[in-house]
């Protein structure tokens, strides 16, 4: 009969704990905000030189490049309980209504049907994907810009977004497969929508990107 109050308490424990890890990231990214730390330079930096947000991931894989990247194109993110359950929370605080027909399966041409549009690509290597939205809206509308426009848009209201995966050789059989976010806002308005958004977004982009890398090192170890 003790077991249910232990029970809830370390459910209730627990859940506090996960608030106050959520509430300490965001508190981090409201603080640090337009801050640019030291930055290597990368093909991003041609669009987006300055800016307001970055985000950058790795991981080791003991696969080739090959198998690597060919696991990027083969990924679904919603094998992950843990991103499914941050896409619906998403649709849920903010009144989206998810996409409205069925994405193409590979997902490269998953990410191009959302609207991001290629800037870069070394087959088999590198991929840049850059977009402009806003993302404080529910349902999310990705607009592309030609690769030699991307870096001078300045249309008022929008977030300018670049994003990149790069699987690079160690050695053998080994690779490091990196992505790496960038994004700066058109005009003061945008700049304060997109702080406060990405202030409560940030746990969750932190932690899709994470996931993306786990199921990727996962179906790159199993093919090899």
């Amino acid at each position: 009969m003790k077991k249910a109050p232990r029970i809830g308490l370390g459910i209730a424990a627990g859940a506090g704990v996960a608030a106050l890890t959520y509430g300490g990231v965001a508190a981090t990214a409201w603080l640090r905000y337009g801050k640019r730390p030291a930055l290597p330079v990368t093909k991003l930096a041609t669009y987006i030189p300055e800016p307001e947000v970055t985000e950058r991931h790795r991981k080791m894989i003991d696969a080739s490049p090959e198998a690597t990247f060919a696991a990027v194109n083969q990924v679904e993110l919603t094998e992950s309980k843990v991103v499914r359950l941050i896409f619906e929370t998403r649709t849920l605080l903010m009144g989206g209504k998810g996409p409205a027909d069925a994405l193409p399966h590979p997902f490269i041409e998953q990410i191009k049907a959302l609207g991001w549009g290629v800037l870069e690509e070394t087959p088999g290597r590198e991929i840049a994907f850059g977009a402009v939205c806003k993302p404080w809206e529910g349902d999310v509308k990705f607009r592309a810009v030609p690769a030699e426009e991307f870096a001078a848009f300045a249309e008022p209201g929008y977030a300018k977004i670049v994003w990149s995966i790069t699987v690079n050789r160690l050695g053998g059989t080994r690779s490091l497969i990196r992505t790496e976010t960038r994004v700066v806002t058109t005009d003061a308005e945008s700049r304060r929508r997109f702080r406060r958004y990405w202030s409560l977004v940030s746990p969750g982009v932190g932690l899709i990107r994470r996931e993306m890398l786990r199921l990727i090192k996962r179906r790159a170890e199993r093919s090899a």
